[in-house]
C-alpha cells in the first residue's frame, strides 16, 4: 500500500475564528509538510480573533496574518482525507464531503462565542477571558493533533 502526501486536512467550526484556525496553522507547523491544511466555518465572523493570532505568534512563532474566517461552502467541491469538527454545532451542522473522508469531532465550545459585555475604563471583559483562555485552547489543538493526528 502506498501512502500519499500531503494530506488534506480541513479544520470546521461555527465562526472560523480561533480553534480551527489553530488546527490548520499548527498542523501546517506540526505535520511537516504532511498535510496541507484549510479551516472554515459554518457561521464565519467577520475577523479572526486577534487573541488567536497572538497565541499563534507568541507561543508558536506562527504568524497567521493572513488568515480570514470562511464560510465551508468556499470548499464544497474540494476532496479532503481529514475533515476535523472543532464544535459541537460543527459536527452537528457538517455538510456531506465528497470522497468519504475520514471525519472527527475533537472540542466542543468555540472560544470566539464567549460574551464581549462592556467592563471598566471600556474594556470588553471578553478581552481578558479571550485572552486569558486563548493560550490554554492552543495547547489544547496542540496536544490533540500531536497525540491524534500525528503519526
Amino acid at each position: 500500500m502506498t501512502i500519499r502526501a500531503p494530506f488534506k486536512i480541513l479544520f470546521l467550526c461555527t465562526g472560523n475564528s480561533a480553534r480551527s484556525i489553530f488546527g490548520e496553522y499548527l498542523i501546517r507547523k506540526l505535520g511537516k509538510g504532511r498535510f496541507k491544511s484549510y479551516s472554515a466555518g459554518a457561521d464565519p465572523r467577520r475577523r479572526i480573533n486577534p487573541y488567536a493570532l497572538r497565541v499563534l505568534q507568541e507561543s508558536f512563532k506562527i504568524d497567521a496574518s493572513e488568515a480570514r474566517p470562511k464560510s465551508w461552502d468556499v470548499y464544497k467541491d474540494v476532496i479532503f482525507d481529514f475533515v476535523i469538527t472543532v464544535c459541537d454545532h460543527a459536527k452537528e451542522t457538517c455538510p456531506v464531503w465528497p470522497g468519504q473522508p475520514i471525519t472527527a469531532p475533537l472540542w466542543r465550545r468555540e472560544p470566539g462565542s464567549v460574551g464581549h459585555s462592556r467592563g471598566c475604563a471600556g474594556r470588553s471583559t471578553g478581552d481578558a477571558f479571550s485572552l486569558q483562555h486563548m493560550r490554554p485552547f492552543a495547547d489544547l489543538v496542540r496536544a490533540t493533533l500531536a497525540s491524534r493526528v500525528m503519526p
